[in-house]
């Protein structure tokens, strides 16, 4: 009301200024990774699984310290690696010791990204395997100097 503009206008206005320059505005919920969205997950993992950047790269363009982007895509990792083993949701939360909510969440983003990627996907679900190796290509700790 500050403004006299609608919250769902203030929110138009955010994604777009996002989509436009292709980054995120510090928001209590993107800073701290609140809420049910993966934003900072998502971004994360596309550009260290489908662009190859490498960690450092990463940290450099999200502004996350390299034990976030590790912890995000060893998650995730953790949660492909159960998946293909055909556990369910409440088992990889309980395998790998993250909450039913984010494993579901990640699960989305696999189903999603095996959606972008149809090439992957023949005879089962090889493209997990894809993403695993994608990811243990990507992936190295940063060297201290």
């Amino acid at each position: 009301m500050l403004l006299k503009i609608s919250p769902s206008t203030v929110s138009t206005y955010v994604r777009q200024w996002e989509k436009d320059h292709q980054s995120q505005l510090p928001r209590r919920g993107t800073i701290h990774d609140m809420g049910p969205t993966l934003t900072h997950k998502r971004q994360i993992l596309e550009k260290l699984i489908f662009e190859g950047k490498s960690v450092s790269v990463v940290c450099e363009e999200t502004h996350h310290s390299p034990e976030a982007v590790l912890r995000y895509s060893t998650n995730f990792k953790q949660v492909l690696l159960c998946r293909r083993k055909n556990l369910a949701s409440a088992d990889i939360a309980f395998a790998t010791k993250l909450s039913l909510r984010l494993v579901e969440e990640y699960q989305r983003l696999i189903e999603e990204y095996g959606k972008k990627h149809p090439q992957w996907e023949c005879n089962g679900q090889p493209w997990l395997d894809e993403l695993i190796d994608k990811l243990e290509k990507t992936i190295q700790t940063p060297k201290s100097n």
